[in-house]
């Protein structure tokens, strides 16, 4: 008779794997671009994360195949990169980054208000 071994389950890491994601930059569809730095993200995972991303970045103006395709350069004002790059780490992590300060932004675990604050930003016309 033959047994066979089982076989061991990845761990569930989902967390760790899209922050790595994240740092690599591979796949990278979008860029933000905020004071002057450069942010690569995936549309993908900020849309499953969001459905005001969702709605931005998949929504009616983008339906065009052209659009689809092309990756999207998208300018933020009035942010810090320090509290962008906060944001994005939450967004594809659900984890925060050690208690920051910047201008006009303080960062105490308040990461769904600064969410807000940035989809503001980012939709405001």
């Amino acid at each position: 008779m033959s047994t066979s071994a089982a076989v061991p389950a990845a761990p569930l890491d989902l967390q760790r794997h899209l922050g790595d994601l994240l740092v690599a930059g591979e796949g990278a569809d979008v860029t933000f671009l905020v004071a002057g730095e450069t942010f690569r993200a995936h549309r993908c995972v900020l849309a499953a994360r969001s459905p005001v991303f969702k709605a931005e970045l998949y929504g009616v103006l983008r339906q065009s195949a052209a659009a689809a395709a092309a990756e999207l350069c998208i300018r933020i004002h009035d942010m810090e990169p320090q509290v962008f790059s906060a944001l994005l780490q939450f967004v594809y992590t659900d984890s925060s980054p050690p208690v920051m300060a910047t201008e006009g932004f303080e960062l105490i675990r308040s990461y769904p208000a600064l969410l807000k604050e940035f989809i503001s930003k980012v939709t405001a016309p």
